[in-house]
């Protein structure tokens, strides 16, 4: 029984703080500022966030690194409740800084599209998926 209730106290904070908003930015920088975007029309937050989404996939590139240690995620969604529905895996070896950069913007620009446009989510938990080293590379090891 004493398995159990630490098991479920685990399970309950691991899934909240998969709801949880990302981390700050790093020190020095400013964090995309939801509040600051509007949008003309649905149709010009899917330019921006396509955009971004490309510049971002520029920047992870090959994801190279010596040790798996090197790999890392970051949430590159907001659903309207709150929490990620998608991450980048990336190594810090790599462009870390500007992937981290366009990482948050992703989530600010979904911040800013779920509050402009009144969105709903269903407000599922999702986890970064686990990391793993191939051939050279971090992936998400799914």
């Amino acid at each position: 029984m004493r398995h159990s209730a630490s098991a479920f106290v685990l399970l309950t904070v691991f899934l909240l703080a998969a709801c949880s908003p990302i981390a700050d930015p790093l020190p020095g920088q400013a964090g995309p500022d939801p509040a600051a975007i509007e949008f003309e029309d649905e149709a010009d937050y899917r330019a921006q966030r396509e955009a971004t989404a490309a510049g971002l996939d520029a920047a992870v590139g090959t994801a190279s690194a010596a040790a798996v240690t090197s790999c890392r995620v970051a949430p590159t969604s907001e659903q309207a409740c709150g929490g990620p529905t998608s991450f980048v895996v990336y190594s810090e070896d790599e462009n870390a800084r500007e992937v981290e950069r366009l990482a948050a913007r992703l989530v600010a620009l979904d911040r800013a599209a779920n509050a402009q446009f009144e969105w709903a989510s269903t407000c599922m938990a999702y986890t970064p998926p686990p990391v793993a080293l191939r051939e050279g590379r971090c992936v998400a090891d799914e």
